[in-house]
């Protein structure tokens, strides 16, 4: 809860700032008392999600620009905090290289030691995956056909349908995935 006060603290003073806006004039213009917006812009404040509303509708933003990690903020995020899971009965890790979801992407760091198998679902309909082999030699297999890939190879495939990687030889791999939402159509 403290980051997000922290997000909104950070945004919204951004915000109101590059508007040439006083504290003043955003609680007018949105409606509420400024000391409202000072207790924001201060980080102890704990909004409703009404008051959230007029404030984003007054800066012409939706909720999450005044929410979400200030775009000059640096986040470290430490190796044992990223979700991880084995797979490919112990053979296979698959780290989630993204420290928050974000609908329909995936980034992954997949570790597949000697023998390992891994068997991949298939994705939402017209996604794409992008597989880069850092180390080592992968056989990928995905829409029907199956290739090799070396250190330093990418491949890009459908990810709505099974898919799967496994070590080629005997030693070990690491694959950086990536996996994208399908495209949306112009209007």
């Amino acid at each position: 809860m403290a980051e997000l006060a922290h997000n909104l603290s950070s945004n919204l003073t951004h915000l109101r700032t590059a508007r040439g806006m006083t504290q003043a004039q955003l609680a007018q213009s949105a409606g509420i008392p400024r000391s409202t917006v000072t207790h924001m812009e201060s980080g102890a404040g704990n909004p409703s999600l009404n008051n959230l509303a007029r404030v984003a509708a007054a800066l012409q933003v939706g909720i999450e620009a005044l929410l979400a990690m200030p775009p000059n903020a640096l986040r470290h995020v430490p190796a044992e905090r990223l979700a991880s899971r084995e797979r490919s009965g112990g053979k296979a890790t698959v780290v989630d290289l993204l420290p928050e979801p974000l609908v329909g992407f995936a980034l992954e760091r997949i570790e597949l030691r000697p023998a390992a198998n891994l068997r991949r679902r298939a994705g939402s309909p017209g996604s794409q995956c992008c597989c880069h082999v850092v180390q080592g030699e992968v056989i990928c297999t995905a829409s029907g056909e199956m290739v090799t890939l070396s250190a330093g190879d990418v491949l890009t495939f459908r990810a709505d349908q099974p898919h799967g990687l496994r070590v080629s030889g005997g030693g070990r791999a690491l694959v950086l995935c990536v996996t994208l939402p399908a495209p949306v159509a112009a209007a």
